[in-house]
């Protein structure tokens, strides 16, 4: 049963540094009727000691333990246990404006919606991350595919958004170490009718450097990445057509970075890597792989996989010798 208007869902995991400055942002909402759901995915700092502190100070600060399953299942669990109308996800290391949850609301309840998306800061640069110029109701998919093939990041990250319950309770989170928002995002936005753009900043992103995406090594980010590509490049390949030669650009990188990380890999994850290549071949018309060198050394790879690996790590090898 709705006891909130709002569910802020944070996922919380060896965030000592940070989370206080984010729960504290939260807290200080100008818009009061919502519930703060802090799931600890196993931490092992003082993580906890913090969380059990604004649980026991806030009647609406509620918190879970449980053990490390990672950030997707830990966003799931939030949502079940959520009792609120609409979910807004905030990482721990980032924090809100005071008329963040205030501001999406009634743009969602105005607009009537299912979705708002709107702009974030990023403390080293603030300038460049205002991908959404004006306020705008988007009702074609093809825009927020387009937006997901230039890099805006309202089309790949699940903070910075107010969003329907209804729409993510049936979702099947991703069980991704990467990407996985971004694949959430695309899935959200072809469940949902209608969603508002706000041009509005009221979410500050933290680039955390012990974050999974700035240590991340091997193939796996590039594995998970273009899980998402396969994924968005479906929908463009059966239903808009005319994306296909920007999308194929963005999905051949995607590969060849694949290629590049999984040469120097050990037989296990060449194998996932080919496996994961051979799909992604399978949705991309040839035509398109044809049109570039990386698209024909990506083709290259699935007929003669050894000597194009063996071939790829010198190439690698003797790239990083120049940088």
């Amino acid at each position: 049963m709705e006891q909130y208007a709002i569910s802020v869902v944070i996922p919380c995991y060896n965030c000592e540094k940070y989370i206080k400055r984010c729960i504290n942002s939260v807290i200080a909402q100008t818009f009061k009727n919502f519930e703060v759901v802090l799931i600890n995915d196993g931490s092992t700092d003082e993580t906890e000691t913090v969380c059990l502190f604004f649980a026991e100070q806030h009647d609406n600060v509620h918190y879970y333990p449980q053990e490390n399953h990672g950030v997707s299942f830990s966003r799931k669990r939030g949502v079940t246990l959520a009792r609120g109308r609409y979910i807004a996800f905030v990482d721990s290391d980032d924090y809100l404006e005071n008329d963040y949850l205030e501001t999406l609301y009634s743009a969602i309840k105005v607009n009537k919606c299912e979705m708002i998306c709107c702009n974030s800061l990023d403390e080293a640069d603030t300038d460049a991350r205002y991908f959404i110029k004006q306020d705008e109701l988007v009702l074609k998919k093809i825009q927020l595919l387009d937006a997901y093939i230039d890099g805006k990041r309202y089309a790949y990250c699940i903070w910075g958004k107010l969003i329907d319950r209804e729409l993510l309770i049936d979702l099947e989170f991703p069980d991704m170490k990467y990407s996985e928002d971004a694949l959430i995002v695309q899935m959200l936005f072809l469940k949902a009718k209608k969603i508002q753009l706000l041009s509005y900043a009221g979410y500050h992103y933290t680039d955390n450097p012990e974050g999974a995406m700035n240590t991340a090594l091997g193939c796996q980010q590039p594995l998970d990445i273009l899980k998402c590509d396969n994924f968005v490049m479906n929908e463009i390949v059966e239903n808009y057509p005319t994306l296909i030669s920007k999308a194929s650009v963005k999905f051949q990188n995607d590969m060849f970075s694949l290629l590049i990380n999984a040469s120097s890999e050990g037989k296990m994850k060449k194998g996932k890597a080919r496996e994961t290549l051979t799909a992604s071949i399978c949705i991309l018309p040839k035509k398109e792989l044809f049109k570039t060198c990386k698209g024909i050394i990506i083709y290259s790879y699935t007929l003669f996989p050894e000597f194009m690996s063996d071939l790829l790590a010198i190439y690698s090898r003797t790239k990083k010798r120049f940088i």
